[in-house]
């Protein structure tokens, strides 16, 4: 489906959402937030994942108690809870209403409860969507100067369902080159327009390097283990390979896939 069909096909489904849409922002004027924030996070979960450790960082590093961060999805544990709660951003779990198969009308309503809340902000918020479905679903309905930044972390289904929406997207936010270089293949097949491609912005993931206050045991075996999912972006044939070459020169060295 080329971009064009993708954007005929939000305009219907606009239509169809439109007086949910405003339900929604009524209700959101005669309940409205306690106060005003800077930045609205979207994030769908707060459970074991490391997107979800990804995100919680940023909330740790751009947050603060003038930041809000909604859940939309339910989550299995809540082993990055905390982490978010350090934030200090306030927290809204909303995804008993977001993610309610029985009841997705409220899904609808609330697409306008949200879009309420941030349109009746005097001054200008930015909305940080991390990977989140709901944070597009709602991004047609929020005004054009509000700035809306989107997190990509690998070239997965978010990159259809974001297409729709990318004209509203003022910056994208992606880990990886290869994965830029996935999206602008995509836009190219689809026929996304060129100016789109300037909005990507590469920022690689970092990690906390501790200060070493011991030393290790050089003389002792070391058995290495890799924990992560088969899947394709993880690559793990090339652990099995570094594995077995690794293996054939140094006995005393083993690995162990998890």
């Amino acid at each position: 489906m080329k971009y064009n069909y993708y954007i005929i096909k939000r305009k219907i489904e606009n239509i169809f959402i439109f007086p949910f849409i405003v339900t929604g922002s009524v209700i959101a004027k005669f309940k409205p937030l306690k106060k005003s924030y800077k930045i609205y996070f979207f994030f769908p979960f707060y459970h074991t994942g490391g997107a979800e450790k990804v995100h919680a960082l940023i909330a740790q590093v751009a947050g603060n108690e003038d930041c809000i961060i909604f859940f939309t999805k339910k989550s299995t544990d809540s082993a990055f809870l905390k982490d978010f709660e350090k934030s200090n951003c306030v927290i809204k779990n909303i995804s008993c209403y977001t993610d309610n198969k029985w009841l997705y009308c409220l899904n609808f309503i609330y697409r306008g409860i949200i879009t309420g809340y941030i349109n009746h902000e005097t001054q200008a918020p930015i909305l940080f969507n991390g990977q989140c479905n709901f944070a597009y679903k709602i991004s047609p309905w929020i005004k054009n100067n509000f700035k809306q930044v989107e997190l990509i972390h690998s070239f997965n289904s978010f990159s259809w369902i974001r297409i729709p929406f990318i004209p509203f997207i003022h910056q994208t936010i992606m880990i990886s080159k290869v994965r830029i270089e996935n999206h602008l293949r995509q836009y190219k097949k689809l026929g996304v327009p060129e100016k789109f491609n300037e909005n990507i912005t590469y920022i690689s993931n970092g990690i906390y390097l501790p200060t070493l206050t011991s030393k290790k045991d050089c003389t002792a075996n070391l058995n290495i283990l890799y924990v992560g999912r088969g899947t394709p972006e993880k690559r793990v044939y090339l652990v099995a390979e570094i594995a077995k070459n690794i293996q054939e020169k140094f006995e005393r060295i083993s690995f162990t896939l998890a």
